[in-house]
């Protein structure tokens, strides 16, 4: 029972609830035992370490990229289908079967898996999904399901000619345990345990364009035709559909009424530290064709551009090298122009000196911002309109952060020579001196964020979304007291930025670590019941971007306190403690004011800490 004496023999001095203590260095710090502990650059999963469960319900509903442990950047497995575990809804097209939902146990445990029918017509009997997929000439797919044999044990997936070049799919034989993909297509074929599957075809598309009905998942009968007069009773349990850019299958991500992306856990480009969750407002790349500057949306000033071997940090992509095509002051690439506004613009790119010429000018048109980076330490010099800029550095990408600028459009990219400070155009580059470049992005913000491609149009990453809600929250979470311990760092400042909030689905009940609260350079630790403040803790005065903190917050009736990186706690003595249902992680009760940064660990302790331990375990 939540506060009963099970809770406190947990931190007792010892006896034999003490061995537990070993397990770990915070939980030896802090003599107790938390109640939920995620440690997201540890693990790199969501999993609470206390009880083995993953508890966290994370969505995302576009792609997203993030850094791997080996610098590279990679985009997190993304699932085009929508509900992918209910079949029986009008996104998936019945043709000669029918859906009973929920009727076998899936792979992960849970009653979820529905039985694909066939009726007794003679047809083909299958799914085809009811969406629109905006299939891209050349870029390879990975479509695949969890099966299980219920009557008929042979199943196909497929996609339609108009996108795909013919015999793109795959048969599986659940028996054999075998997959048979067509000449223009492979497959896999995985046992997952019960009897269940996960099957996979891939394919690249030799078409742009879409259409509904793109995509087949198919009844097979035992002579091996997918056209066949049906029993009315046999099929198949399925479960798990997804669709995939990418020419590998990836992990299993569940979607609903929208696409579903996984979560990013992060990465020093350099150093390979794992610096946990990513957790990024929504954000869009405003330049098109961010890694082919050879399209036309790309002008060229006195330039051409030359494909290379020259691997960049973006994965499975080349540099491509800006090269002078004569002898001119002018050579550098400009994006077509984007839509005009008054406002601070992040521009980043990747980018490697060649040769003599080592410095990249940015200008942002109709502003005439320019900003002259040097490619080697990441120095710059700015003109008047470019006042108040900032230029970060993370491996081989340089981000260009402006003040707010009037009329701001597109981007210029200029070709400078080492040792050229000044923002005007550089002296004169000879012909076929240039150097590589890859990965635009501009975004409307005074941050940059994390990478976004584009082809021909713009692109929009949606926010990263976790939270604990109903029995996952009420399972571990202690009203009247409690102690909330986060490691977190952030890569921008806005006025109000969650790391951790406790709510009831509101913004009058809640206790939250955050940033902001009216003193957008501090974080703090405030409590709320009702609407009424009951606490307002300064914890940590102008954190520094990019930078690791241990923060914590506790509350008890009359007993608030909090403290960060081991400084003195400040406290008060003041004040009831609110109802809450649920735990949003990196943003607030609206999914909103994300934290824009990482969260390396979340751990919370079901009891109040005394305020020396606190202390502690933050140093």
């Amino acid at each position: 029972m939540r506060g009963s004496a099970a809770f406190r023999s947990a931190v007792a001095p010892g006896g034999v609830l003490a061995g537990p203590w070993v397990k770990n260095a915070l939980w030896r710090r802090a003599r107790a035992v938390p109640s939920l502990d995620l440690r997201f650059a540890e693990n790199k999963s969501l999993v609470d370490a206390t009880t083995g469960q993953n508890l966290v319900t994370f969505t995302r509903s576009s792609r997203g990229t993030y850094v791997d442990s080996q610098g590279v950047i990679r985009t997190a497995t993304t699932n085009l289908l929508l509900r992918s575990e209910e079949f029986g809804d009008a996104v998936w097209l019945k043709i000669a079967v029918s859906v009973n939902a929920d009727v076998e146990v899936a792979p992960n445990g849970t009653l979820t898996a529905d039985k694909l029918v066939e009726d007794t017509a003679t047809s083909v009997h299958q799914l085809a999904v009811n969406l629109s997929f905006n299939y891209v000439s050349g870029t390879t797919y990975t479509l695949s399901c969890y099966i299980k044999a219920a009557g008929r044990s042979r199943f196909q997936l497929a996609w339609r000619s108009d996108w795909f070049p013919p015999d793109s799919g795959a048969a599986a034989d659940l028996l054999a345990g075998t997959i048979s993909p067509g000449a223009n297509a492979t497959g896999t074929i995985t046992a997952v345990g019960n009897g269940w599957y996960r099957i996979s075809v891939t394919s690249t598309a030799d078409a742009t364009g879409s259409s509904p009905s793109d995509l087949f998942l198919s009844l097979v009968n035992n002579a091996g035709s997918s056209n066949y007069t049906g029993d009315g009773t046999s099929g198949v349990f399925i479960w798990g559909a997804q669709l995939e850019q990418s020419s590998t299958v990836g992990e299993y991500i569940p979607t609903t009424s929208t696409i579903n992306s996984a979560p990013r856990f992060d990465h020093n480009p350099t150093t390979g530290e794992s610096l946990g969750l990513l957790v990024e407002e929504s954000r869009t790349n405003l330049v098109t064709w961010s890694q082919d500057f050879s399209q036309t949306d790309w002008s060229k000033n006195t330039s051409t551009i030359v494909a290379t071997a020259v691997a960049s940090p973006i994965q499975g992509v080349n540099y491509q090298k800006i090269e002078a095509t004569s002898a001119n002051t002018t050579v550098g690439i400009t994006s077509v122009a984007v839509t005009a506004a008054t406002q601070q613009r992040a521009v980043s790119f990747f980018a490697q000196p060649l040769g003599n010429i080592s410095r990249v000018l940015v200008v942002v048109q109709g502003a005439d911002a320019r900003i002259n980076v040097n490619l080697v330490d990441g120095t710059f010099t700015t003109n008047a309109a470019a006042t108040g800029s900032t230029v970060s550095v993370s491996g081989q990408r340089f981000s260009v952060s402006t003040p707010s600028l009037t009329n701001a459009t597109g981007v210029r990219f200029f070709l400078k020579r080492t040792g050229e400070t000044d923002t005007n155009t550089p002296t004169t580059i000879a012909i076929g001196e240039g150097l590589y470049l890859i990965g635009a992005q501009m975004e409307a913000g005074s941050f940059p964020t994390s990478y976004i491609p584009t082809t021909t149009a713009t692109v929009t990453r949606s926010a990263d979304v976790a939270s604990i809600t109903g029995s996952n929250f009420s399972s571990w979470y202690r009203q009247d007291e409690g102690t909330v311990f986060s490691e977190w760092s952030k890569i921008g400042v806005l006025n109000f930025q969650v790391v951790a909030y406790a709510n009831n689905g509101t913004a009058s009940n809640g206790i939250v670590i955050a940033h902001g609260s009216g003193s957008p350079n501090n974080l703090r630790f405030d409590v709320n019941d009702g609407g009424v403040s009951q606490a307002q803790l300064t914890i940590l005065t102008a954190p520094a971007l990019n930078t690791a903190y241990k923060s914590v917050g506790a509350y008890k009736v009359n007993d608030f306190a909090g403290t960060s990186n081991g400084a003195a706690v400040s406290a008060d003595t003041s004040g009831t403690v609110p109802a809450v249902d649920r735990l949003t992680i990196g943003s607030n009760n609206a999914s909103s004011a994300l934290l824009n940064g990482t969260i390396r660990r979340l751990t919370y302790f079901p009891v109040r800490l005394a305020n020396e331990v606190l202390q502690r375990i933050t140093q």
